[in-house]
């Protein structure tokens, strides 16, 4: 091979090295010119996203894949982001049958849980979802959160609706993990001069969470209130019961759902959601009376309050939570 022949096979080589490297060389030999990187795809929106939960998947034979394997077929084929609301799961001290381990553990865990059962191409992909939390260790739900799609720890029922607790009740669900599913997740918000309505829509985009707004209740619907707010680190229900007076409505968590509406809506939902929670509350009583829930009594001045020996008493979101002492 002669010397001029090496030199050409060189350039070339060099040349397409600097190309791969992400340069062009210019015609008449001038200085390397960078290439522009690929614009990022925007974000999908979350309506995006449940227009794609409601059509079929093409996964393939899923029979003893791993979740994580699955999930990336899924975000391969649908470019939605999925992952686990590990935030979620730390909140609630959430703890499968083996008890509770680290979020760092636990993620191990759930991602490679292997999935078992026959499923059909033609499943939307909502159904593929719900069989997935289904399969994990413990109890999970999976919803739509700022254009992704976050798996985390599932609503469970402290009771059952339109039962009163007494005070030989126990609650379903422990008192941190009830505190946690009213107060809901930090958000972090800054607005200013913006209709109520749309920061509403905004709190519903971030946290994924059930919010729903009386518009017969919105006294302001045809001009809506203008609200200027900085929240940072402020738990949900802190940060609609505020937006929600400045609209002139209250807040009332149902279950699950968070419900604005008007104050005397407000005050009958939280006095029945209260009895369920917490049981009636004892009747006002007249000052220097006692009373045993039937019968008033006169005070004679010398009386000590005390719990009785085998009653302790838990203070909850809205009040005390009655509790036997093991």
């Amino acid at each position: 091979m002669t010397t001029t022949t090496k030199l050409v096979g060189a350039a070339l080589l060099a040349g397409g090295l600097l190309a791969t490297a992400g340069f062009g060389l210019t015609q008449g030999g001038g200085p390397p010119v960078a290439v522009k990187p690929a614009e990022p795809k925007p974000a999908m929106t979350d309506q995006a996203v449940r227009a794609a939960l409601a059509k079929p998947i093409r996964a393939g034979n899923l029979e003893g894949l791993t979740i994580d394997t699955l999930l990336q077929r899924i975000e391969s084929e649908t470019e939605i982001i999925i992952r686990l609301d590990l935030a979620a799961y730390k909140r609630v001290h959430f703890s499968t049958d083996e008890g509770l381990e680290s979020p760092g553990v636990m993620l191990k865990k759930f991602l490679g849980t292997e999935l078992v059962g026959r499923f059909s191409s033609r499943l939307p992909l909502s159904d593929l979802m719900d069989d997935v939390c289904a399969q994990l260790p413990g109890h999970h739900s999976y919803r739509v959160r700022n254009g992704q799609i976050l798996i985390g720890p599932a609503f469970l029922p402290p009771t059952i609706p339109g039962r009163v607790v007494d005070d030989n009740d126990f609650l379903d669900v422990d008192t941190r993990r009830i505190s946690e599913q009213i107060h809901g997740e930090p958000v972090r918000l800054s607005i200013v001069e913006t209709p109520f309505p749309d920061a509403i829509k905004e709190l519903q985009r971030l946290t994924g969470a059930n919010i729903v707004v009386n518009i017969a209740a919105d006294k302001a619907k045809d001009k809506p209130t203008l609200v200027t707010v900085s929240f940072d680190d402020v738990r949900l229900y802190t940060a609609l019961e505020i937006l929600g007076d400045m609209a002139g409505l209250k807040l009332v968590f149902v279950h699950n759902v968070y419900y604005l509406t008007s104050p005397e809506n407000a005050e009958k939902m939280q006095k029945k959601a209260n009895e369920e929670l917490f049981g009636n509350r004892p009747p006002t009583v007249p000052k220097g009376y006692l009373t045993d829930g039937t019968v008033y009594y006169r005070n004679p001045g010398n009386l000590k309050p005390e719990a009785p020996p085998n009653v302790g008493m838990i203070m909850g979101c809205f009040g005390p939570i009655p509790r036997h002492v093991k």
